[in-house]
Parts: C-alpha cells; sequence; structure tokens
C-alpha cells in the first residue's frame, strides 16, 4: 500500500503541476495492469473512476460522478475536489501538496477500501484491449490487459467453483494506479505510461477435501490418508482476523493416533499428525482429538501464526493426516473458523461395497446351513463380522490371520435362499468365500469362491457397489445296495469266528498252567 500511496502521490502531483499549463492530452500511450494470485476460475472485470482533466484544481476527475458518493453519502457532484484533495492526501502519506486546502483530511485506508468497494465494475476485459491469461506453476492465475489513459482503476474478481453457480473466492476490492512514465518536454504531454501490478487477496476461503480412495470405496479396517486444501486469507481493514483455524470433524472411522516407538513419554502421543504445506514451508502439527456437540471426534489444525503481516496471504495451504475406517460409510468434514467470517464445510464421504454369495446344489436348489469364512487373496487374512438385525446381512468389523478365529468370529450361514450378504468390502480388492461346513447330505466344496465385483469402474455410484460369488455343493455318495443281506453275513460270521478263536486261546492256556 505505501508503494501504492507514493506512485499515486507522485501521479497526482506531477499531473497537477505539469498539466495545468496543457489545454489538452493527445493519445496516451498503453499500459498494462496485471492481477495476480487469482485462483484457477477466477475472472475479472474494473472500471476507470478517474481520469486526467488539466482544467481542474486537483488536474484529476471523476469519470462518472456518479462514484463521488462512494466515498460517502454526504459528497455530491460538486464536492469532486475535495474528494480528489482527500485521496491526494492519502496517497502521499499525509503531506500536504502545492495548492491543496489547508484543511484537507486524507481519507483513512478502511474509508478507501470501503469506498472501492461500493463502486460497481461491469467490464470484463476483452481482445481489443490484450488480455492475457496464465497460470503459474502453483495453480494460481495471472490475468493482464491494457489500458489507454492514466488515472485510478477499480479491479473486481470473482472464481465460482466448477458448478458455475456456488462461489469458491472472494476477494477484496483492488484499485490500479496508472501513472506517467515521461513527458515529452516541449509540449508537456506524457509519453509514456507505468503498468500497474497488483496482487488478489482473498477474503473467503475455498476449502477443499478428498482422500486416497479415488473411486470412493473402501473396507472396514482399511487407513486412508485425507488431504485438505485451502488459502491463507488477507488481513485487511474490512477483513481484520486475527486466528484462523481448520476444525475437521469424522465419523465413521478414526483418526490415526501417533506412537513413537522409541520414546513412551513422547508428549505427542496419542494426538494426530499432522504434515502441511504453506507455499514452499513445511510443517508438522500434532494435535488432540476431542468430541464436539455430537459426539464425534474432531481436530483443530491452528494456522492463525500464518496471518501475520500477511507474509503468506493468499498461499495455497495442503494437509494430510490419516484415518482408519471403523463403519459402512465414514463422513468427514473440514471447516475454516476465523471467528469473523461464515463458512460452508467441505465434505467428504467414502463408502463400502456389498457381496452376496449364493449356494446351491447341483440341480440348482438353493442350499442353506452351509457355513463360510471370507479371505482376502492379497494376503492371508479373514474377515470378522458381525450378524446385522435386518435380514441375512453381515457386517466386516476386522480382520485375521487365524483361520480358527475366524470360524469363531468370522462364520456366516446361508439362509433359506441360500445367501449371504457381506458388507464393508473394497471393490479394489479380490475376495474368497471358503466353505468350512456343507449342508447335511452334501460335501464341502473345495474350491474357493471367488467374488466378482458388478459396478466396479469409473461412472459407478459408489454408494450402492455391489459384487457377487456363487457355489455349488455336491451330495455325499452312499453305498450301493443288490437288494439281499449283501455284507451282513459275513460281518456276524467273521465276530463268531474271532469269538471261538478266543475261547481256544484261553482254554488253551488254562491246560498248560495246570501241567
Amino acid at each position: 500500500m505505501k508503494k501504492m500511496r507514493k506512485i499515486f502521490a507522485v501521479l497526482l502531483t506531477l499531473a497537477m503541476v505539469l498539466g495545468m499549463s496543457m489545454t489538452s492530452f493527445a493519445t496516451e500511450p498503453t499500459a498494462k495492469i496485471t492481477v495476480n494470485g487469482l485462483d484457477a476460475n477466477a475472472t475479472v472485470t474494473y472500471k476507470q473512476i478517474i481520469k486526467p482533466n488539466t482544467q481542474t484544481a486537483t488536474g484529476w476527475e471523476f469519470v462518472d460522478k456518479a462514484d463521488i458518493t462512494a466515498f460517502g453519502d454526504n459528497y455530491t457532484q460538486d464536492d469532486e475536489q475535495v474528494v480528489l484533495w482527500k485521496l491526494i492526501k492519502m496517497v502521499s502519506g499525509n503531506t500536504t501538496v502545492q495548492n491543496m486546502p489547508a484543511n484537507t483530511v486524507a481519507f483513512s485506508a478502511s474509508e478507501f477500501q470501503t469506498a472501492v468497494g461500493n463502486i460497481t465494475t461491469n467490464k470484463t476485459p476483452g481482445t481489443t484491449e490484450n488480455v492475457n491469461t496464465v497460470t503459474e506453476n502453483n495453480g494460481t492465475k495471472t490475468i493482464s490487459w491494457d489500458v489507454t489513459s492514466a488515472g485510478v482503476y477499480v479491479v473486481n474478481a470473482d472464481s465460482k467453483k466448477q458448478d458455475g453457480k456456488s462461489t469458491a473466492y472472494t476477494y477484496s476490492p483492488m484499485a490500479a494506479y496508472i501513472s506517467f512514465g515521461g513527458y515529452d518536454t516541449k509540449t508537456g504531454v506524457p509519453s509514456s505510461l507505468e503498468n500497474a501490478n497488483i496482487t488478489a487477496k482473498s477474503t473467503t476461503v475455498d476449502i477443499t477435501k478428498s482422500d486416497s480412495e479415488t473411486d470412493k470405496v473402501v473396507e472396514v479396517g482399511k487407513t486412508v490418508t485425507y488431504d485438505v486444501t485451502t488459502k491463507i486469507p488477507f488481513v485487511s481493514a474490512t477483513n481484520n482476523i486475527t486466528s484462523f483455524k481448520l476444525i475437521d470433524t469424522i465419523d465413521g472411522a478414526e483418526y490415526v493416533k501417533y506412537n513413537n516407538p522409541d520414546n513412551e513419554n513422547d508428549p505427542n502421543n496419542g494426538k494426530v499428525h499432522v504434515t502441511g504445506t504453506i507455499g514452499t514451508t513445511t510443517f508438522d502439527q500434532y494435535v488432540d482429538i476431542v468430541k464436539d456437540k455430537n459426539d464425534k471426534d474432531t481436530i483443530t489444525i491452528d494456522l492463525s501464526k500464518y496471518l501475520e503481516n500477511n507474509a503468506h496471504a493468499n498461499q495455497t495451504v495442503n494437509l494430510s493426516y490419516d484415518a482408519t475406517v471403523t463403519s459402512l460409510e465414514v463422513n468427514n468434514s473440514v471447516i475454516p473458523a476465523d471467528g469473523k467470517n461464515n463458512y460452508r464445510p467441505a465434505e467428504d464421504r467414502l463408502y463400502t461395497g456389498t457381496v452376496t454369495l449364493t449356494k446351491t446344489g447341483k440341480s440348482n436348489e438353493t442350499l442353506k446351513d452351509a457355513k463360510f469364512v471370507l479371505k482376502r487373496t492379497d494376503k492371508e487374512e479373514y474377515a470378522i463380522v458381525s450378524k446385522n438385525n435386518a435380514g441375512n446381512t453381515y457386517s466386516v468389523t476386522g480382520w485375521t490371520s487365524s483361520l480358527a478365529t475366524a470360524k469363531a468370529s468370522g462364520l456366516m450361514v446361508t439362509d433359506n435362499n441360500g445367501k449371504i450378504v457381506v458388507k464393508g468390502l473394497d471393490d479394489s480388492k479380490t475376495y474368497e468365500f471358503k466353505e468350512i461346513e456343507a449342508p447335511k447330505g452334501y460335501s464341502i466344496n473345495e474350491t474357493n469362491s471367488t467374488v466378482s465385483w458388478d459396478t466396479e469402474g469409473a461412472g459407478k455410484d459408489a454408494a450402492t457397489r455391489t459384487g457377487s460369488a456363487s457355489m455349488v455343493d455336491s451330495k455325499l455318495s452312499a453305498l450301493p445296495s443288490t437288494g439281499g443281506i449283501g455284507t451282513t453275513i459275513f460281518t456276524i460270521a467273521g465276530c463268531v469266528i474271532m469269538i471261538a478263536a478266543a475261547g481256544l486261546f484261553f482254554a488253551s492256556r488254562k491246560k498248560s498252567d495246570n501241567k
């Protein structure tokens, strides 16, 4: 702002001193207004509010007299030069310049910012103004365009989210000062204009939440990395915040707690490890888990120190932390809090897939009372499940490497329709049903049944991702029958011979003992 004041002071005083003798201005050369620090979806509009006029006391005038009232309801068109003198004194650092009335009081920075915010801008830079848009490596955007007159321009930026409706960022109104770069020594006409570079300052924060599961389907027990992206807001007279925090709330998962294996007394043990970057600055925070009013786990990341002196204003913030899925659906949200503005939370949802096993016999009859466990194929682990109240459905609650444990805590039984429904699975993984006990009269199928995901892939609804598997059992074999006594007679005869042999053995021993 100090630089702007100096430029504006030079501009106005130089124009006032040198411009008084000019009867008219020749066609001014071209200068460029450049707005930096915009986000990718931002657009700009502008309006010139002050232009040169050598016939006035200040050497300047308002382009649109109606804009005079933006500086206060008590100002009329007759107060044009009064308002301009107050502006000149503001940008000159309260210094009195030549011909300035003695009672002139400078506008304050907040008064000027409020006035600029009261002016409606409606001109969009077009092709005739050599508009140029450049996207920087850090994702921000720069827009520049040409103007052909010295003076003061009000610039507004707006950004819409991809839906084209809701606002991503709101930027503070900006002022661009186009000053004279040089003069023709003979005519006093400016021979060049100075370019104006301004940086957009966002006053509301867009925040996005994402996770490492791109298709939004995950299994219970999996650890997911969550990412938050936002920007450090600009502190101004109208947005004089002193605090900036991000409050994250999770339901259906548990934050992963830090544990230092080398130091059980580490004060960070039991806290959530948050890693982050702000511009080129990296940092770590260890934050406590607390319950909100709805008894949900929350963590708070405090970024207040990065507001100081606007050293990090508009810089992108990236945060990461981990959570382990514990339920069939995970709801996660994060919202900025600065003690002044109200923001909408950014939300992220994860879902788990559902698979159905169908058990039949060779004649396609459904088989009930077949018992199974569910196995992951990428590692020797079996699902631990709980049975749901509604229907013959089971939910995964964890995993074990012990088949014995799975038989005790993960056994599932087919219903009257020969079906088992299991919830809490990830469609990016392959699962198998392993039969533990076959229905009465049937043999166990030793070949596991692999799950096929029916709705896997892009464009499918993550909330209804399903898979299926099937297995056929064979009946147990029976001994053949000839219609007669079969082997029974041979069994009886064998028993008689064994009894007779035993009697002879003991009788012979008795005779031997008597001798």
